[in-house]
Order: C-alpha cells, then structure tokens, then sequence
C-alpha cells in the first residue's frame, strides 16, 4: 500500500514553516494520542510521529520533498543501516526508521533545547527586489503568546490550586510502551497530562482560561540589510513567544521578488543596456542604470550586439568577511541595439555609400551557409 503524503498526514502545506509544522503535529498528537483518546486509531498516531520526525527535520525534509518515500537513503543520517529495506515477510521498511524513531524521541525529552525550539516563531517576509538590495526598515505585524500575566503561567486561579502531575509525579515525563517488529520496547516521552511541566491546575485561570499564556499583537520595525537574500533566514533576538518568562526568538525567512530588469548570480547582477546602433560603430561614452543609479562606462568602436561590459564592484553588498576583506559583487551589462533614430536624406545616403563596401564578417557567414546546402 503506497505510503500518504507526510503534509497530508499532518494538514500543512509543502511551503509551510518548521513552526506551522510543530504547531500542527502538537495538535494532532493530543487528538490521537492512546492515552487521551481511547478510540485513536494506532495506525493513524504513528503515521504523525513518522511525518513530524521527517518534515522536522531540514535534512530529511528536503531530500523527502526530491526523492518523496523512496530517497535513496531513507531518512536516517546514520550509516550503519543505509539502505536496508524489505526482506521480512514482505514488509518494506528502513531499519533506520525502527531504531531512530525510539532513540529520537527518547532523547527529545531530556533535551529541553528541543522543547524550547517550538516557542520560535518563524514567518515569511517579501521583499522588492530594490529593498532586498539596499536593505530597508520593515514593519511587520504578527501574534506570539506570552506568559499570563494574572496567573503567572500556572494556568490556575488560585496558586494555592496548583498540584504536582499525578501521573508523572512531577518528573515531566512518563514511561510508554511502544510495539515494534522486535517487540515491546519501553519509550520516555513528554507527560500529556502536565504537557511536561510536572504540576496541573485544578481550577483554569479567568484570562487564559488555564492555558497559561495569552495572545499578543506586536507591531514590530526590522532593519534588513543591505544584500539581503532570497532564501536567508533572519534572526530577530527574543521577539519570538514568552513562555515562563523566557523570551524566544523570531526568525524572519525571506523572499525576493525578482526584478524585471536586472538577474542575480551569486553577488553579480547583470542587465542589458540599449544604445543605438551608429553609437555602437563609433563608440565612446554611455551610461548604464545600475542598481546604484546611472554610471558611465566608454565602449570601443564597432561594438556588436551582444558584447559584455563589467563594471567592478557594482554588485550586491557582500555581509560577510574573508581574509581578503569584504569584496562586493561585479555588475555586468550586455549591449543591445535599440531602434535607430530618424536620419536626415543626406546621412542616409552618406550610410549608403558606406554600406557599399564589403563586409568580410557577411560573406564568411553567406559561404559557410551555401557551403552547408551544397552538400
């Protein structure tokens, strides 16, 4: 039976962002879980541990998103079992997946680093291409939870209405049984009741409603710099969630439009520039828009269309260092004819006169074509 599609399986869409994808695994993990749902189907709680534990992770994600269930490797990034699949009854599976499963989540809870992961808020910026370039203050106005206020993030009404977790005992965590192919193995995990605090509320706070945290609107100015690019991944320190008074961070993932005029590669752009073509045969001065405004470079006589010009320096802003300083990227320009202009009855016939004479690049192109249908 084909494997479902781990963005189905967790709601989200392919372009979503590593905190849409922990929102919604956290959600249906409550649902599904054995523990709070009696009912929950089996087979259905461990295909979302299998999509959480792929789409979580940048490097498996991304070779899931190429090579879809069938990578050429799995999803493991061990080495010791790559590749190993089927030979059991029939049942195709990676063994990495069996072993990594346990010991991934085994971990994940002794390792608040992960915990606290989820508390990051990650969002999508779009930027012109011009702002991309030069670098621009942003507002930007999104929602993050922060500590309740009245309760003090303990959910409760009243302090005195806080208790230790009755079924983890205030370890945070609990013990569960999990069957595999070689049999029942005992697994940690994060306590459901006390979501891992230790401590449950017996009466709900009368602003968060015993959740603990409330919603905030924040209207924030970003400075993006200059030479920023598509696909970077900024850090905006403890603006993210506040959750028991610890701020986390806010990671902006941006986007460029592309510009109609100019391409990049790497830190050089490039662009075409129109002169008219008896410019072009007598050469000298022209200007090129570049994205710092019109320089002026001098071009040859007899220039063709389609010669490339590179003007040092003029490229995007290079943010990072090395040992041989901060080089920017070159702009290149590549020459075009535009209409030409009108021309008075004697300069054409002054131009006709000229266009008299042989041209030898002409007749070398005329005889390797009548060479080619002589054949």
């Amino acid at each position: 039976m084909a494997k479902r599609d781990y963005y189905e399986i967790l709601g989200v869409s392919k372009s979503a962002t590593p905190e849409e994808i922990k929102a919604a695994f956290r959600k249906l993990a409550k649902e599904h879980h054995p523990d709070r749902n009696k009912s929950a189907d089996d087979t259905l709680f461990k295909e979302i541990n299998e999509a959480y534990e792929v789409l979580s992770d940048s490097k498996k994600r991304a070779q899931y998103d190429q090579f879809g269930h069938d990578g050429p490797q799995g999803f493991s990034s061990a080495s010791g079992f790559s590749g190993f699949s089927g030979g059991f009854g029939g049942v195709d599976f990676d063994i990495n997946d069996i072993f990594g499963s346990f010991f991934n989540n085994a971990s994940s809870s002794h390792n608040s680093s992960n915990q606290y992961e989820t508390y990051d808020i990650h969002l999508r910026l779009h930027l012109d291409f011009m702002e991309a370039v030069n670098g621009i203050s942003k507002n930007i106005n999104y929602d993050r939870k922060i500590t309740c206020h009245k309760c003090q993030g303990t959910g409760a009404k009243d302090p005195k209405d806080v208790k230790i977790c009755t079924k983890c005992h205030g370890r945070g965590t609990s013990i569960e049984n999990v069957h595999s192919l070689f049999g029942t193995i005992q697994q940690e995990v994060e306590c459901h009741e006390c979501e891992g605090t230790g401590k449950v509320a017996s009466s709900k706070c009368e602003q968060c409603y015993g959740k603990k945290v409330i919603n905030e609107r924040v209207n924030l100015t970003v400075e993006i710099p200059a030479g920023t690019r598509e696909g970077e991944k900024l850090l905006v320190s403890k603006k993210g969630n506040i959750v028991n008074n610890q701020e986390f961070d806010l990671y902006l993932h941006i986007s460029v439009k592309p510009s109609k005029y100019f391409a990049l590669d790497g830190l050089d752009i490039y662009s075409e520039t129109y002169i008219d073509p008896i410019k072009a045969i007598v050469g000298g001065i022209i200007e090129v828009v570049t994205i710092n405004g019109i320089k002026t470079i001098e071009i040859p006589s007899n220039t063709p269309e389609g010669k490339k010009f590179r003007i040092s320096g003029s490229g995007i802003v290079n943010k990072k260092s090395n040992i041989f300083g901060k080089k920017n990227g070159d702009f290149y320009t590549t020459i075009r004819y535009a209409k030409p202009v009108e021309l008075s009855k004697d300069e054409i016939a002054y131009l006709k006169n000229i266009s008299t004479r042989t041209n030898q690049n002409v007749e070398y192109y005329k005889n390797k074509v009548l060479k080619e249908i002589s054949k």
